[in-house]
This record gives structure tokens, sequence and C-alpha cells, in this order.
């Protein structure tokens, strides 16, 4: 068989595509596999006494307001995560509610020393000393927290249970005058992203 100028480019072509095909098949198999996400890798620094409330939150979630006759007051996106170190568990929500931003914070850490859950939640727009402490504890697969904030010279008590599956999410918040009883306040339902 006599190779003409046109069939030895071809021919070349052919063997040039076969070697970067080899190559890149041969590089794709001596890459080391990826590190695991950081958030599997923190999860595996939680200490146990916070692993089911990590297990029932943890996730991004799609989070719509209602008010307690059921009418959407809001949306926003409400964020659970470990941080760096695994401790601690920290929120950020941000919503539209009533047509205003509601942005918050809050962090819980398990306190090996008075073996408990502590918690911080943040919001200057509605709390007087711009961050106060609350008590977390867990109902069955229910992840309770309590606690007062001021707002504007008022002392107030609070109770949040957070009901959740793998999808979806209730938070069934309560509000009143401390030592007397709570009413409902706004539910937050979420869906996980």
């Amino acid at each position: 068989m006599l190779l003409t100028g046109a069939n030895k480019m071809k021919i070349m072509q052919v063997l040039l595509v076969i070697a970067i095909l080899s190559a890149l098949a041969n590089a794709q198999q001596q890459l080391p596999s990826a590190p695991a996400p950081s958030s599997t890798t923190e999860t595996a620094l939680v200490p146990v006494q916070m692993r089911a409330i990590v297990d029932t939150l943890a996730g991004t979630w799609s989070i719509t307001w209602t008010d307690k006759d059921g009418h959407v007051i809001g949306k926003g996106k409400e964020v659970w995560k470990i941080a760096p170190g695994g401790i601690p568990f920290i929120e950020e929500n941000r919503s539209t509610v009533n047509g205003k931003p509601a942005e918050d914070y809050a962090a819980m850490w398990w306190d090996n020393k008075a073996q408990t859950i502590h918690g911080i939640w943040c919001d200057a727009t509605i709390n007087d000393e711009g961050c106060s402490g609350f008590n977390v504890t867990l109902d069955g697969k229910d992840v309770v927290l309590t606690g007062e904030w001021e707002y504007l010279g008022k002392r107030q008590s609070w109770r949040e249970v957070f009901s959740a599956t793998r999808t979806a999410m209730t938070q069934t918040l309560s509000t009143g005058e401390p030592g007397k009883e709570l009413k409902p306040a706004p539910t937050i339902r979420g869906t996980k992203r």
C-alpha cells in the first residue's frame, strides 16, 4: 500500500488523538482521591452530645414564615453548619418578613466542663443586648431552644422547637413575659435544598 501525503496526515491525526486520549485516561487513574468535604470532616469532630442536633438541623433550608393564622408573611434561607474545628454549630438566617429584612445568627456548642449545650442568639434589630444566651435540650428527636432577651427595655422569654425529617423542618416559636404562659409567634417551615 502506497501512502500519499493526505493519508499520512490522517494517520498522524488518528495516532495523535489516540495518544492524547491514552494520556488523559492514565492521568485520570493517577489522580488522588478527592478529600472529604469539610462538613464530613468537621462532623467527625462534633461531640457525641451534639450529633443528634447536627443530624436534625444541618443543611441549607428554604424557609417560609407564617403567622398564627397560617398566612405567609415571609420567605428566606436558613443555613445550619459546623464551624471549623467542629465547634460551634452555627445558624445563619436571611429572610424578608413583612417586607423587611429579618436576619439573625445563632451558635450552639457542647460545654464538656458543665456537661451541657450552650447557645447564643444574635439579632441587633430586636435584641437590645445584641446577643443573648439560650439553653438547648432534646425532646425525643426535637431540638428545643429556650431563652430570654430584652427589646425596647422589656424582658421577653422564648421557646423554639425544631422538628425535622431529612427534607422538611418546622420551627415553632412561642414568646411572652418571663414566668408567664408563652404565646404562639410566627412558625417557620423549611425545605432542604
